[in-house]
C-alpha cells in the first residue's frame, strides 16, 4: 500500500494540543476500495493507514469500530461576504461551520468589498482570513478587462501605455 498521504496544519496554524491520534478499526477507504484499518495522526498529519498500530501513551485512541474514516471535503465555492458584510458571515463563521461538517478545505469567491482584483487586495483578505480561520483556505481573485468603444464590444485585454 502507497504511505499515507501529507497535508498541512490549518493555515500554519497548530488548532489543538494533541500530539497523536489513533483511529482504530474504523472502515477506511482505499484505491483498492473499503477495508478495516487503523489510521495514525501526528501533529494534524496521517502517517500511517494499516492494522494494528500502536499508539504512543501521551496520545489519544478512539474506537472506530463500525465507522466510516473518511478523508475531509473541499468546497471549491464558498462566499464569505469577509471584508465588506461580516453580519452575514465572516471567515470565522464561515470555516467552523465547514469544519462541523466536515469540510477540512474552502476557497472563497471574490466578490466581497473590496473586491478580490487586484495584489493588494488578496494579501490584505488572506492575511484577514488567516487570523480568523478555522480549516485550510483559498481565495479565487478576478481578472477584470476594458471593453472596446466599438459597437461589437468584445472584450479585450487591457494593453500597456507607452
Amino acid at each position: 500500500m502507497r504511505p499515507a498521504s501529507r497535508t498541512r496544519l490549518c493555515s500554519g496554524l497548530k488548532t489543538w494540543n494533541l500530539t497523536e491520534l489513533l483511529l482504530r478499526n474504523g472502515t477506511v477507504y482505499t484505491p483498492t476500495g473499503p477495508r478495516e484499518a487503523d489510521v495514525l495522526v501526528n501533529d494534524g498529519v496521517i502517517t500511517k493507514v494499516e492494522p494494528g498500530l500502536a499508539l504512543d501513551a501521551k496520545g489519544r485512541e478512539i474506537d472506530a469500530r463500525g465507522m466510516y474514516v473518511l478523508p475531509g471535503a473541499v468546497d471549491v465555492h464558498v462566499h464569505s461576504r469577509d471584508p465588506g458584510f461580516p453580519e452575514k458571515e465572516d471567515f470565522g463563521s464561515l470555516t467552523a461551520a465547514a469544519a462541523a461538517g466536515g469540510v477540512t478545505v474552502v476557497l472563497d469567491m471574490p466578490n466581497t468589498v473590496p473586491a478580490v482584483d487586484s495584489a493588494g487586495v488578496l494579501e490584505s483578505k488572506s492575511a484577514l482570513a488567516r487570523s480568523k480561520a478555522h480549516v485550510d483556505f483559498g481565495l479565487w481573485g478576478l481578472i477584470r478587462w476594458r471593453r472596446r468603444a466599438r459597437s461589437d464590444s468584445r472584450p479585450t485585454w487591457p494593453t500597456r501605455s507607452a
